[in-house]
């Protein structure tokens, strides 16, 4: 567990290289990025205490958010579960917003679970008939309490997790034996971020812990008793040339994507 605000989400005390000089978002103080010289992981200096993280999402909690769009079957995600996960049964979504992925677990055989902090996203996800709790991860609802899943899947949250390494044994613990973690995010050496000019906190918030690289991700669940399966960047879908490109092919190489997916399997 890190022991401070200045050390990496997943290592703790770890030796740190400059990554990004001091940058700001909108609301918040302008604070430099570090690269773990362990893991890789990228994190600020300070990071947020998690009161003061519960602070920044309480300011989310008041904004009324949008239905997330449905998600097809013939999304890359459903297509690799499809391909990849071998078993049905219970799914955990953290973080899961309006209840978008839910559905599309749902639709694909699972009994979806999600539990997502902000209500005005989770009272979204209810009204589109999913079963969503309120929770922060690794905390879980008594709801869920002593359950455990065949797949847990962490879309764009991965960033928040003040202990990184702790969140992913609770997921480590909480999936039956061989099930599987399903990790989708934007990562640290996307190409939007080839302009040292572009601000990380703009894309993750203030609160944002951790953010990973492809090296970073692989390593980080390898030692959280992962087996890595698929690690892979979505390609691009800008425009109705990138559109079709990313329908007919949707993993390239993460160096030339924005965001990056990986399936791991729960070593026995």
């Amino acid at each position: 567990m890190a022991s401070s605000a200045d050390d990496c989400p997943f290592c703790g005390p770890a030796p740190a290289e400059p990554f990004r000089p001091p940058q700001a978002c909108a609301t918040g103080p302008a604070r430099p990025f570090f690269r773990c010289g362990a893991c890789g992981t990228v994190f600020p200096r300070p990071r947020l205490s998690p009161d003061l993280s519960a602070v920044v999402l309480d300011a989310l909690d008041k904004r009324e958010r949008p239905l997330d769009p449905a998600v097809s079957p013939s999304d890359p995600l459903c297509r690799l579960i499809a391909r990849h996960v071998d078993r049905r049964g219970p799914a955990l979504d953290v973080g899961s917003s309006t209840g978008g992925f839910c559905a599309a677990l749902d639709a694909l055989g699972f009994e979806a679970h999600g539990v997502e902090p902000q209500a005005t996203a989770r009272a979204q996800a209810v009204r589109r008939g999913t079963r969503t709790y309120p929770g922060l991860f690794p905390e879980l609802p008594a709801e869920l309490a002593g359950r455990r899943f065949a797949l847990i899947s962490i879309l764009e949250a991965i960033y928040y997790f003040p202990d990184m390494r702790g969140a992913l044994k609770t997921v480590h613990d909480r999936l039956e034996p061989g099930g599987w973690l399903l990790i989708k995010g934007h990562h640290a050496e996307s190409p939007v971020y080839a302009d040292p000019a572009r601000t990380l906190f703009k894309r993750f918030g203030d609160h944002a812990q951790g953010i990973p690289t492809p090296a970073s991700l692989r390593f980080c669940l390898a030692a959280a008793g992962f087996e890595v399966v698929h690690l892979a960047g979505l390609t691009p879908a800008d425009g109705l040339l990138g559109r079709l490109r990313a329908k007919l092919f949707p993993w390239t190489e993460p160096s030339r994507a924005d965001r990056i997916v990986a399936l791991a399997r729960r070593l026995e």
